[in-house]
């Protein structure tokens, strides 16, 4: 479902990062990548999350009304959220 380009994909987590941690030093967030069943945990910032079918986006990005933006940086439509 990821159709952008790494280096996209590592400007959304920075991006992200800015928003949720602002002032964060810029090397603590990492892109990782693993395979994972629906329905399984996955670890990580935030709280973590569930494995579902789709594109899943932390409900703090929802509310900061960004959802379209991330999905359509992820679906390679859009180069960044801003």
């Amino acid at each position: 479902m990821v159709k952008c380009v790494e280096e996209l994909l590592s400007q959304l987590l920075r991006d992200l990062d800015e928003i949720a941690w602002s002032g964060n030093d810029p090397d603590m967030a990492r892109v990782f990548y693993e395979r994972c069943a629906v329905g399984s945990g996955v670890a990580g910032g935030m709280g973590g999350a569930v494995v579902r079918e789709g594109i899943w986006i932390h409900d703090e990005f929802i509310k900061l009304r960004l959802g379209d933006a991330i999905r359509e940086v992820i679906e390679g439509k859009r180069p960044r959220i801003k």
